[in-house]
């Protein structure tokens, strides 16, 4: 099955212009500004494009190389560009909003004008109230003593721009033109508007001001699917699969019933999402999948919300869209194990956002574990770094300490830590929790010597492999580093076979595990019993043979041998 049949894509006739913007979106920035400029229908098409959308394209493009398309977008997708790019958590981001106002200026600067001093009235008279100091002037003042770059329209209030210390001249020659053009604008429609604008700008709260529209802000956004972050991190809650099933039912529309408008158009799922876009083949209803492709989108905006991300590009789109498909499909595995028929009811009648949380849950579990062990750990009593550990279980235990647990990928494709997204993910991340646990369980057994494990680097394995050898050598076992002429003594008698059959000796191999066992039975019982301990020697035993296999004693070199301390690599 192909990516295309796989994701929930629009179908022709369902939406006006629907595949001509999913052609579109898809196309590389330059041809994606050519298709939109020589569509028949180019006005048509860009206002139907959701706001979402067209925010993408946009800065795919260059928001300064899309003045055109800008020309012929509609009052809300300008707002939406404002609201998207005009706010940092809170606070309004002036430098961002003045090049969005700037840019619409140059496209229509009388529908900006007649918008501002209309629809946007508040947010024009806050804006004003930054950058500009109104001045009334009655018949005994003389306009004279104003200095500086202070103007009127009306001789009676003077407008002087005012400007914070740190702003560019550059910034301050675009404000400047942007108060001259928009209020004279005003004042030519409007005047008694304009007087009232400039005058309320100079008394109002800008805090109080502030406030309340970033809560229009956010209530917009909502209808959007992007609701507040402190409300959008409710998708990350715990939600075990027995919740969900206990959940009220619900049903998609069928054929012929109304179906909804997408939020946005998705690119196809990518990634490994199996069980996710494996159910949404078996679901036949075209209503049923255009509801899906909305509640899909919904959940989209809701991580953005949540991660405080802003989408500017395809590539942070994706990253979402393949986070919320890896975490559904998670879900999906632990409600329905390899069914999808069960998958697609699911779907069907549960709520996507849901099953993304049971999904989610699934290394939130694994997280908390991670939490309860370091706690009660024998390496956090003993004030033991994390480095300790090795880089393989370091960088699981790292992953799944963050806030919002990670898989650590160790850089498969570039990324150090990315999202789970399969069960064998989650399959590794805890086979390495155990490990690291059960190692942690063994030198609580050992009687290490005092100092051993505050060396620098000292891991777990370096420091059981430095005793053996010592052991080996017949040197008591303390914080010590190996002689190095002892060392390349012993290497020959470490291996068996020659060429590429050489590899750690049956003896050695035995030696080593009878050592632990010795060293490790103070409280009883054989250590090596634990499955999970025993993977972890294997594995050691193994690197030995595939990284020193071709190394010969005469060509040892303390520098290059990471497992062992011995004299010369002490640092």
């Amino acid at each position: 099955m192909t990516d295309e049949e796989k994701t929930i894509t629009p179908r022709s006739g369902r939406a006006p212009l629907a595949a001509d913007q999913a052609r579109i979106l898809a196309l590389e920035p330059q041809e994606a500004l050519d298709a939109v400029l020589s569509h028949p229908r180019a006005g048509a098409l860009v206002r139907s494009m959701p706001e979402e959308d067209l925010f993408v394209l946009v800065h795919e493009i260059g928001p300064d190389d899309c003045l055109e398309i800008l020309s012929m977008a509609s009052p809300d997708q300008w707002r939406f560009f404002l609201d998207m790019d005009g706010w940092r958590e809170d606070l309004m981001e002036f430098s961002a909003l003045n090049g969005w106002l700037e840019r619409l200026y140059r496209v229509d600067a009388d529908r900006l004008a007649t918008m501002l001093a209309g629809t946007e009235r508040e947010f024009f008279e806050l804006w004003l109230s930054a950058y500009v100091t109104v001045i009334p002037l009655t018949e005994h003042d003389d306009p004279s003593d104003l200095a500086g770059e202070a103007f009127t329209l009306d001789g009676a209030l003077y407008l002087k721009p005012k400007f914070t210390p740190g702003v560019s001249d550059a910034e301050k020659e675009r404000v400047k033109g942007l108060l001259s053009g928009l209020l004279r604008r005003v004042a030519d429609r409007d005047f008694p508007l304009f007087q009232a604008i400039v005058m309320e700008s100079s008394g109002m709260v800008p805090g109080e001001t502030r406030e309340d529209l970033f809560r229009q802000r956010n209530v917009r956004l909502a209808e959007q699917g992007f609701a507040p972050p402190h409300e959008a991190v409710a998708v990350y809650q715990h939600m075990a699969p027995d919740s969900l099933l206990r959940s009220p039912r619900r049903a998609l529309p069928r054929e012929g019933e109304q179906e909804p408008t997408p939020v946005l158009l998705l690119p196809p799922v990518e990634g490994r999402a199996e069980p996710f876009t494996d159910a949404l083949a078996l679901v036949k209803s075209g209503n049923a999948l255009w509801a899906l492709q909305a509640e899909f989108a919904g959940l989209c905006n809701l991580l953005l919300s949540a991660d405080r991300v802003t989408v500017r590009s395809r590539d942070d789109l994706n990253k979402t869209v393949r986070k919320a498909a890896g975490y559904t499909s998670l879900g999906l595995d632990a409600l329905c194990g390899d069914n999808p028929a069960r998958a697609a009811d699911i779907l069907s009648t549960r709520p996507l956002a849901s099953v993304f949380r049971v999904g989610y849950s699934r290394a939130l579990d694994l997280k908390f574990a991670a939490e309860r062990f370091r706690k009660a750990a024998w390496f956090t009593r003993e004030k033991v770094p994390l480095t300790f550990f090795g880089e393989r279980h370091l960088g699981v235990l790292g992953g799944l300490l963050l806030a919002r647990p990670k898989f650590f990928a160790n850089y498969e494709q570039g990324l150090l830590y990315r999202e789970f997204e399969t069960p064998g993910d989650l399959i590794k991340t805890e086979d390495a929790l155990s490990e690291a646990r059960e190692i942690d369980g063994l030198f609580a057994r050992l009687d290490l010597p005092p100092g051993l494990a505050a060396v620098r680097p000292m891991t777990w394995d370096r420091a059981l492999l430095t005793l053996f050898a010592r052991k080996q050598l017949g040197l008591a076992p303390e914080a010590s580093p190996v002689p190095m002429d002892g060392f390349r003594k012993l290497w020959p008698k470490l291996w068996s076979g020659r060429g590429k059959a050489r590899t750690i000796s049956a003896k050695t191999r035995q030696a080593f595990f009878d050592f632990i066992r010795e060293q490790a039975k103070k409280e009883g019982g054989d250590a090596l019993q634990n499955p999970a301990l025993g993977r972890a020697l294997d594995a050691l035993i193994s690197r030995l043979a595939a990284e020193y296999a071709k190394v010969g004693a005469k060509d040892l070199d303390p520098r290059f041998l990471p497992h062992f301390w011995v004299a010369g690599n002490e640092s």
